[in-house]
């Protein structure tokens, strides 16, 4: 009688040692455990402006006009973001990319104007933004028609415990290129470019 005292007295304190293990290590694990978050904001300006001129919307843009976004992605986490994948769509097809103006080249390029929007693609692997950091991308477009066209930024990135998570974030800016009164004040004219200049420049 006195050994099964014994024996269950053992197997009481094994009990509580690995429940106290368990909490103590899972605690730990909670306190360490790395943390992705991103925060992501898309910034337009004319061109030929200071880069203090960023901001969300144009809206007295003129068609033949060339804008620049900014796509700026902020690590708010407490590790380095090692793999971005950027989907820069839909950029409006009012808002022609120009070829060659990123200052980092998409992976891939879409445009299938009229019919659906532009898109660029980026994936950087191994880019390491430290927590804190901010990275950009900027490129240029030219406005070759007169209208409300949005530039939309989807970026991701994998967790940092599970990379079959992604944590994500979006943002969008916008360009307004309205419609003039016309010389005679008897309503508006719209004008469309094919070449992005003014000598293209034709009313519509």
């Amino acid at each position: 009688m006195e050994k099964e005292r014994i024996k269950l007295l053992v197997v009481s304190l094994a009990v509580i040692l690995l429940l106290s293990f368990t909490v103590s290590w899972f605690m730990v694990t909670s306190a360490t455990a790395s943390t992705t978050s991103i925060n992501v904001e898309k910034w337009v300006k004319y061109t030929d402006e200071p880069d203090t001129n960023y901001r969300e919307k144009i809206d007295d843009a003129n068609v033949c006009d060339i804008v620049t976004f900014k796509i700026a992605i902020q690590n708010d986490g407490d590790t380095p973001l090692t793999d971005i994948v950027i989907v820069d769509y839909p950029l409006d097809c009012n808002l022609e990319y120009i070829n060659g103006s990123a200052d980092i080249l998409p992976d891939l390029y879409n445009d299938y104007c009229p019919d659906v929007p532009q898109e660029l693609y980026w994936d950087i692997p191994d880019l390491g933004i430290k927590p804190g950091k901010c990275f950009n991308i900027t490129f240029d477009a030219h406005i070759v028609k007169n209208g409300n066209d949005r530039n939309e930024v989807n970026v991701s990135t994998p967790d940092a415990t599970d990379v079959d998570v992604w944590i994500w974030d979006n943002d969008t800016a916008w360009v307004t290129a309205p419609c003039v009164e016309t010389a005679k004040g008897t309503g508006l004219a719209c004008f469309n470019t094919n070449a992005g200049t003014m000598e293209d420049l034709k009313a519509v």
